[in-house]
């Protein structure tokens, strides 16, 4: 499964490992995981590590089916923060794409290229 998760801190931080090839599928079906979890708190912070992450292919309107989502079920699928680790281009930008739109669900979202960054700022 190239987008798998470990709810952490009692459900208020959701790690999420992103490996291989992803695509807008797999987050999708990531959200839905993320929706049926009773262990998912309101308010969580979540934590994208896609340091092994190979490749992206994201459907022309995956930033506003996210949002769509989001906006749908806000107390579960909106986190407190969220961090996007990425080493590879390609995940870069998707990343920034999705911050410059992420403050439509009042989220508050940071790129990062070292886990320990991240993890440090998720905490401040």
């Amino acid at each position: 499964m190239p987008v798998a998760y470990t709810l952490k801190e009692g459900g208020a931080l959701i790690h999420v490992e992103v490996s291989g090839h992803v695509t807008s599928q797999d987050f999708y079906e990531y959200l839905e995981r993320i929706l049926n979890d009773p262990g998912v708190r309101s308010g969580h912070s979540t934590l994208f590590d896609g340091r092994t992450l190979v490749g992206i292919e994201l459907d022309a309107d995956h930033n506003e089916r996210v949002l769509a989502m989001e906006k749908a079920h806000p107390h579960k699928l909106v986190a407190r923060r969220v961090a996007y680790v990425v080493r590879n281009r390609e995940a870069l930008i998707q990343a920034m794409r999705y911050e410059s739109v992420s403050h439509e669900v009042e989220e508050r979202t940071g790129v990062f290229t070292e886990l320990l960054q991240a993890t440090m700022w998720l905490k401040s």
